[in-house]
């Protein structure tokens, strides 16, 4: 489950960030395909979108439930924890991209 979560935080992280979709077949759902690209993707929305306490969401997405996966070190406490920052980190992201494509 922690991994279908940094999946869509990915992809909710492409919504936001147009300049890197290079392939117009793909269209704007392209997630950046390099760690440069994310990284700038992710600056970009940290920028624009401060409110949504970007860094820490991130954090909990990529570090904690996307490192889980590999790794198994969070206790089911932890991870229960984590999936619900997580989701509403996503959901957070889904409405921004909602209200800027409107």
């Amino acid at each position: 489950m922690g991994e279908a979560v940094w999946g869509a935080t990915v992809h909710a992280i492409s919504a936001l960030d147009l300049r890197h979709t290079d392939n117009p077949v793909a269209g704007r759902h392209q997630h950046p395909n390099s760690a440069r690209l994310y990284r700038a993707a992710s600056e970009t929305i940290a920028s624009r979108y401060g409110h949504l306490n970007f860094d820490i969401g991130l954090t909990v997405c990529q570090l904690r439930l996307h490192a889980n996966f590999y790794e198994l070190h969070l206790s089911r406490y932890d991870f229960e924890q984590h999936m619900d920052a997580g989701i509403a980190f996503v959901m957070s992201l889904i409405s921004a991209a909602q209200g800027q494509s409107a």
